[in-house]
């Protein structure tokens, strides 16, 4: 079946991936980019970087989440960045190709980080949209 008639029989998969298409637009011009992309010796955003970023991508758009920003990182690594409608509360999730981390910003508290996986998922939009 080809993706246009998938996307046809299925109009909520089209509206979960018209939801952050930019980002999932940005994300495959990541993975083209080479060595120095950006003329200081950063490293190419790794594939599995991108791949567990893509993962992620998907689940938020199905949960109905809007991904403000995505971007390279010097190492390798992709970050997303999810925040509240009222932009008050935020979390940014880093991939790198070894490990993922998150960090929460709320107004009025510290930074918070910690050891990502998928299991938090629900945990960090809950924490941003109460």
């Amino acid at each position: 079946m080809g993706k246009t008639k998938l996307l046809k029989e299925s109009p909520g998969l089209a509206q979960e991936l018209a939801l952050n298409a930019p980002i999932f637009q940005l994300l495959e011009e990541f993975s083209m980019l080479k060595d120095n992309w950006d003329g200081e010796e950063a490293l190419a955003p790794s594939k599995k970087a991108i791949e567990k970023a893509k993962k992620v991508a998907n689940l938020l758009s199905k949960k109905g989440q809007i991904i403000y920003h995505t971007a390279p990182g010097p190492n390798g690594e992709i970050m997303l960045d999810v925040r509240n409608k009222t932009k008050n509360k935020s979390f940014e999730i880093i991939f790198y190709p070894n490990r993922s981390v998150y960090i929460t910003f709320f107004k009025n508290e510290k930074p918070k980080q910690g050891l990502f996986d998928t299991t938090q998922l629900s945990f960090l939009l809950d924490s941003i949209n109460q």
